[in-house]
């Protein structure tokens, strides 16, 4: 997003630098996003996000904000709160609400947000791996793979994404089974003949990183030593050796 520049019609409103505390601009700027100018309302969640504060009232006006009648001041509040990350956490059940915004651009800017927060998101990306948006369950399979051990929660909804009808929804929560390590054996299984190669690939890794408990998998694997891709045959190869 393009910074802006402070709105000339506030200028006597906003922060004087050289004569605030650090914490003084921040409420002075949570006022601003608290007001009524949208231009203003931007321009001072701009700010905010510059400063990586994680002062609680901050959150709140950034967390109000992401139900701004305006769609910019919705994205600017949910980008803002995705640069704060992980201390954002009491903002997961509004940015999950946000993945029903109107603005398409909007729910994607929410799923991404959501990925930032971390494990505090992982029940919200279960959810938004059923979300009829292929690119928001996307989003959510890949923070999931990203967050790793820490989402074992979200296995059964992966599991069940392993058969989701977009590609990269089903390589992305077979790359987060792996990562978590998730003894979802007959579903890898299943998954290790998918049409997709980049699926197969990645099953084949996660079984191998399961090892011995993955042994009712055997079969499965056999079968794929004779994948036309010589990458997945060595992949499947290496977990076979390790089951």
């Amino acid at each position: 997003m393009r910074r802006l520049r402070a709105p000339q019609r506030s200028r006597e409103a906003r922060p004087e630098r050289r004569r605030s505390s650090p914490l003084a601009r921040i409420w002075q700027l949570v006022d601003i996003v608290e007001g009524p100018f949208d231009d203003d309302r931007l321009y001072a969640i701009q700010e905010l996000g510059a400063t990586g504060t994680v002062e609680k009232r901050a959150l709140s006006a950034l967390i109000k904000a992401t139900e701004a009648n305006n769609s910019a001041v919705r994205k600017a509040s949910l980008e803002t709160l995705g640069k704060i990350g992980p201390p954002a956490a009491e903002a997961v059940p509004a940015v999950a609400a946000a993945l029903k915004d109107p603005d398409r651009s909007v729910r994607w800017i929410a799923a991404e947000t959501l990925g930032k927060i971390g494990p505090a998101a992982v029940p919200a990306h279960a959810v938004a791996l059923k979300d009829p948006d292929e690119a928001i369950r996307r989003f959510a399979a890949g923070a999931l793979r990203d967050i790793g051990r820490f989402a074992a929660e979200a296995v059964p909804t992966l599991v069940v994404a392993l058969r989701d009808p977009d590609n990269s929804v089903r390589w992305r929560a077979a790359a987060a089974l792996k990562e978590i390590k998730a003894p979802a054996v007959s579903a890898l299984a299943a998954a290790v003949k998918d049409r997709n190669q980049s699926v197969r690939w990645f099953v084949a890794q996660a079984l191998g990183e399961i090892g011995p408990a993955a042994a009712e998998a055997v079969a499965a694997l056999a079968a794929a030593l004779k994948d036309p891709d010589e990458s997945i045959r060595r992949r499947v190869a290496l977990a076979a050796c390790r089951t």
